[in-house]
């Protein structure tokens, strides 16, 4: 591995947030939306907050007041990625010289792709910090195994914005890292033309019981692939090594990350610096506001770019 082979991982309540930051966040329904702010980030010198605000959440009052209203950046969220690309070029460029902290608890994937390379390529920022809440428990709406689920209505498949990957006539190997929903990994088998498929579970998971669940709620799947492949639900940097010990680079591939955030951030660093690599998720016009229950833990990871 070329570009993540000294890194940082602490349970946030362990480091001493400091210097004049931007926070990034999505304000959520959620419990854990708030943790890291309530907690840690309020007693920090705060320069700007940038507020990703997906439809139907309000954004919380004593945020709005923490800094002048000329230094909180809202960023409508609207079904068009573009959209959201064209949001973030409106962030002052004095942004990229501030120590930048992202909250990706509530922040969904697709837009964090997008936001992580943003920072990266067109801001030119070398580090950033990533604070991820972890749930204390899922919302399971029946039964404690199946009856998750994350999102309301039909399934599209989008190719992430940036993440393309190259133009081959080959069909690549696709890569599917599970989640609890079955719906969501059998969107991405049934759409993406592959060759070889690779699931990769999480192990150690968030809870013993979550590996469990990924592969009963995947079960279909699972009989599709003669391999099973397992990274930590909490960090980014294994599933980065993972990556990149397992994938040849002369061909090409295609990774969805259903899993965890911090699963997920790994995959986001591996696909920024392998331009090869093509990125796909399932997006719902619908999404459930309450799908988890308190906060666990808040993890800090140090990105070095």
């Amino acid at each position: 591995m070329d570009n993540c082979q000294l890194y940082q991982m602490d349970v946030l309540s362990d480091i001493e947030v400091c210097g004049d930051i931007v926070f990034v966040f999505a304000p959520s329904n959620e419990d854990r939306a708030m943790k890291t702010f309530d907690e840690y980030i309020q007693k920090a010198s705060i320069h700007s907050i940038v507020a990703i605000k997906y439809p139907g959440v309000v954004i919380p009052d004593r945020i709005l007041q923490r800094v002048s209203p000329d230094r909180v950046h809202i960023i409508s969220i609207t079904d068009s990625p573009v959209d959201f690309l064209i949001s973030l070029k409106k962030m002052p460029e004095e942004y990229g010289s501030k120590r930048i902290f992202v909250d990706i608890s509530c922040i969904r994937i697709p837009e964090m792709f997008t936001l992580i390379k943003y920072l990266k390529t067109k801001m030119g920022i070398s580090s950033l910090g990533i604070l991820y809440s972890v749930p204390y428990d899922y919302v399971f709406s029946q039964e404690p195994f199946t009856s998750y689920h994350s999102y309301l209505g039909d399934l599209d498949m989008y190719e992430l914005l940036g993440f393309g990957g190259t133009t081959n006539t080959q069909d690549p190997d696709l890569y599917i890292f599970l989640g609890f929903e079955e719906s969501l990994a059998l969107k991405v088998f049934e759409d993406c033309k592959h060759k070889e498929l690779k699931l990769v579970n999480n192990l150690p998971s968030f809870s013993i019981k979550y590996k469990d669940i990924c592969a009963i709620n995947n079960y279909q799947l699972v009989k599709q692939s003669s391999d099973a492949f397992f990274t930590p639900a909490d960090n980014p940097f294994e599933t980065y090594n993972f990556l990149d010990q397992m994938i040849d680079k002369t061909s090409p591939v295609c990774i969805a990350p259903l899993s965890t955030k911090p699963i997920a951030l790994g995959v986001c660093l591996f696909a920024i610096d392998n331009d090869f690599v093509r990125v796909v998720y399932p997006v719902s016009k619908q999404y459930n506001q309450n799908t988890t229950m308190n906060t666990y833990n808040t993890f800090f990871y140090q990105i070095i770019f």
